[in-house]
């Protein structure tokens, strides 16, 4: 395709997308249209589409969204969730861990509003005599800073961790995947809505790489 001359992609995303996936498919789209600038909103899932709905973003990247029949989905791809611990936290020298370890320590939770809580809630119930919630956040950075106490573990999906060659102080675990389901992540616009070239042309490339990725797991 030809380097578009100009351009601009309205955006709203879930905070899990902000650490490094958005950053780096910006990268990667304007290097090679460079001409094409950005507006990027982070809300959370309710927020997002209403968004859409209100024609202030052309796409929206949300976990677990709150689906309305104006929303056309461009792709679904399923998320593991994962633990976020220190680096010198107990559990971080196992490759996994199960949720029941996981409750023999302070928990850093995201509030209601983060997709996240929708899957964990239900089974936090289930075992309320054993959470210890030592916090509940909307940020995830809030909780990353929480988290340098080396005792308690926090929760994120697969793709909002933090990437351990840039930062090796908080770490992610995959939790077994008998014990939390999948967090469903959406690409979408409003239904009927023509988009322009330019967050066309991005939409293709969020699918193919969100496609892609849910191929290599």
């Amino acid at each position: 395709l030809k380097g578009l001359r100009k351009g601009h992609v309205s955006v709203v995303a879930s905070q899990a997308l902000a650490l490094k996936f958005l950053p780096e498919q910006i990268r990667q789209f304007r290097e090679r249209h460079p001409g094409v600038s950005f507006s990027i909103r982070i809300a959370d899932r309710g927020e997002a589409l209403k968004a859409l709905m209100s024609f202030e973003a052309e796409l929206a990247v949300v976990v677990f969204p709150k689906m309305s029949s104006e929303v056309l989905q461009l792709i679904m791809v399923a998320q593991p969730v994962v633990a976020l611990m220190s680096a010198q936290h107990p559990l971080a020298e196992q490759p996994k861990v199960r949720l029941s370890e996981c409750l023999n320590y302070p928990l850093v939770l995201p509030d209601a509003s983060l997709g996240v809580r929708e899957l964990l809630s239900p089974i936090l119930v289930r075992r309320t005599h054993q959470a210890q919630i030592s916090a509940e956040t909307n940020s995830f950075e809030l909780m990353r800073g929480l988290l340098q106490d080396h005792r308690s573990v926090g929760f994120q999906i697969a793709i909002g961790t933090p990437d351990m060659a840039q930062e090796n102080t908080i770490i992610s675990r995959p939790i077994d995947e008998r014990d939390v389901p999948t967090a469903p992540l959406i690409c979408a616009q409003l239904r009927g809505r023509t988009l322009s070239v330019a967050a066309a042309r991005f939409a293709d490339q969020l699918t193919q790489c969100l496609d892609q990725m849910e191929a290599s797991v």
